[in-house]
């Protein structure tokens, strides 16, 4: 059998943080990478520590936010959760903006991306039953337009942004992505499994699934890796690297088509990566893992 070493995934470790409860997601911003979790919970990193950006959430009653998303120039960060919780925090003066609840949703939000700068970012939310929440921000009030479905009932697991396109995946296995008149399909054929995962940038898309499955897709279509058997929950990717994260503990570092194992410890889920700067891991139990070196990555 030919064996073959992968990346070389670099060193991390385990980060100092003030929570203990699960944290969800993760993003990048002006000011450093940004964590959500339960009960609200906003954590935001300096060059040295962590530290708690918002306690309880935008409208401060403690509502478990699941999803995190900055503008594109990072400096506004919204996050969104349980019981149709949404918001965000501008970085430049600290204000919390509480939109909770828009068009009457109470449901649970586990997806959320933002594209645009800070004044003028649009929005897309998901929602339980199906349905997307679009908004348009001015003078920092958001504009609501109808909700859509893309998927009919099927919630959507995930949303992504990159410059005038929204994407979408869902449980049935389907990836959308926004057009002048809705969402249009455009993957995944032929997968057995669920999609719960999705990251965009530069007209290339990189989607995570159940069963280890992660799919990386360019002009020349889709291509499918295998990283074991457990569910990705969260994926990212910069240039040639590429991020997964997902349940009983699974982290892997991708270069190139080839996927390395990073060793969390425990059984954990991770459940958002980033590659930020350091790269971040976050999960279950406050755990909150931190690239502190990288290997070698030789020429991009």
């Amino acid at each position: 059998m030919w064996e073959f070493d992968g990346p070389d995934p670099g060193v991390w470790e385990r980060a100092s943080v003030p929570v203990s409860e699960t944290l969800y997601d993760v993003c990048d911003s002006a000011n450093g990478p940004v964590v959500v979790g339960s009960d609200g919970v906003v954590l935001g990193r300096n060059r040295e520590q962590w530290g708690v950006v918002l306690e309880d959430g935008p409208a401060a009653r403690g509502r478990t936010l699941h999803t995190v998303a900055a503008t594109a120039d990072g400096r506004r960060v919204w996050f969104a959760g349980a019981d149709g919780a949404l918001g965000s925090v501008d970085l430049a003066t600290g204000d919390r903006n509480d939109c909770s609840r828009p068009q009457d949703a109470e449901g649970t939000f586990d997806a959320l991306c933002v594209a645009g700068a800070r004044g003028e970012e649009k929005l897309l939310v998901a929602d339980g039953s199906g349905n997307v929440h679009a908004g348009v921000v001015t003078d920092d009030e958001v504009d609501w337009d109808r909700p859509t479905t893309p998927s009919g009932g099927t919630a959507v697991a995930a949303l992504a942004a990159d410059g005038p396109f929204g994407y979408g995946v869902d449980g049935d296995g389907d990836v959308w992505r926004t057009t002048a008149d809705g969402w249009e399909r455009i993957g995944i054929d032929d997968t057995d499994g669920t999609l719960t995962s999705v990251a965009a940038r530069a007209d290339r898309l990189l989607v995570g699934g159940s069963d280890g499955r992660v799919y990386a897709h360019d002009d020349e279509g889709w291509v499918p890796f295998d990283l074991g058997g457990a569910t990705v929950r969260s994926v990212d990717f910069r240039g040639p690297e590429s991020l997964a994260g997902g349940d009983s503990a699974l982290l892997s570092v991708g270069r190139d088509g080839d996927w390395a194992s990073v060793e969390v410890g425990g059984d954990a889920a991770v459940r958002g990566v980033a590659l930020t700067e350091p790269a971040v891991a976050v999960g279950s139990g406050g755990v909150l893992l931190e690239r502190t070196s990288s290997g070698p990555k030789g020429p991009d």
